[in-house]
């Protein structure tokens, strides 16, 4: 699983998914929240996570989409644009990428999705939406989101790698 932001949400869903057991890569620009990440195992940007081992973090996007189909891109709606074009230059059309962008892309105020379809090269993208707060995946107390998208298969790959009871039951949507 591979996760595009290393804000407070993307840490909290990298913390509660990597404690589930899968390996999880979390990417972020910024060398020092990596280096933090994988050497003191805290995240600066959210200090209340636990980032147990099966959590890496990289400052390379193309690291990122080497070994991985899937991806969450949990970055802020002013950020989506220019991580959507950087992934675009590394990803395929095999790659499934779900956001968990609850607001407009900034500043036209277009739907997430639409920024990404024109960002990425891949047509299957989805949505993740929810009460799922950081502070909550963090503490393992439970929640649950909902996955959507027009592709079963997104759906179907969302819900069997992103959910992890018992602190996050995901449910799917069209």
């Amino acid at each position: 699983i591979r996760i595009v932001g290393a804000g407070p949400f993307g840490t909290a869903l990298a913390s509660v998914l990597a404690r589930a057991g899968p390996r999880v890569l979390l990417w972020s620009r910024a060398p020092a929240v990596v280096s933090s990440i994988n050497s003191k195992r805290i995240c600066s940007r959210f200090a209340g996570a636990a980032l147990p081992p099966p959590l890496e973090a990289t400052a390379d996007p193309r690291k990122l989409a080497a070994d991985a189909r899937f991806l969450v891109m949990a970055v802020s709606s002013t950020d989506v644009r220019e991580r959507a074009r950087e992934l675009g230059a590394v990803l395929d059309g095999s790659h499934i990428v779900v956001h968990a962008i609850g607001t407009l892309a900034s500043p036209t105020n277009e739907r997430v999705s639409e920024v990404m379809q024109r960002g990425l090269p891949t047509l299957k993208i989805g949505v993740l939406a929810g009460a799922a707060l950081p502070q909550d995946l963090a503490e393992g107390e439970f929640s649950a989101m909902v996955v959507a998208s027009v592709f079963d298969e997104v759906v179907a790959e969302a819900r069997r790698l992103l959910n992890a009871p018992p602190v996050l039951r995901l449910y799917g949507s069209k």
